[in-house]
């Protein structure tokens, strides 16, 4: 299928950087057709403090874009009071 768009990443970055979270790494994954509805996957990892990565939630649960957090998990990172967090961000997008 077709990449997913840059316009997803850069939004999860624009939504990221509101949200003083820092983006160690974010990727795009595959694409997948629902009867009705495309989802595409971006995976990311992310590290900041916990008000920090629950406002990035908030804000991709409510963004206009469709973006939904589809798994998520934060661990502490040693020696610091920041989170490593993954996520799974899905993009729906109507056919």
């Amino acid at each position: 299928g077709e990449d997913v768009s840059t316009g997803i990443l850069s939004q999860i970055e624009n939504l990221a950087k509101s949200s003083n979270l820092n983006i160690v790494d974010i990727r795009p994954e595959s694409q997948k057709n629902l009867s009705s509805s495309k989802e595409s996957y971006v995976e990311l990892r992310t590290e900041g403090d916990m008000e920090s990565c629950l406002k990035f939630i908030y804000s991709i649960e409510n963004s206009l874009a469709l973006l939904k957090v589809k798994k998520f998990q934060l661990r502490a990172k040693p020696g610091s009071s920041n989170l490593e967090g993954n996520f799974l961000i899905a993009q729906v997008s109507l056919q």
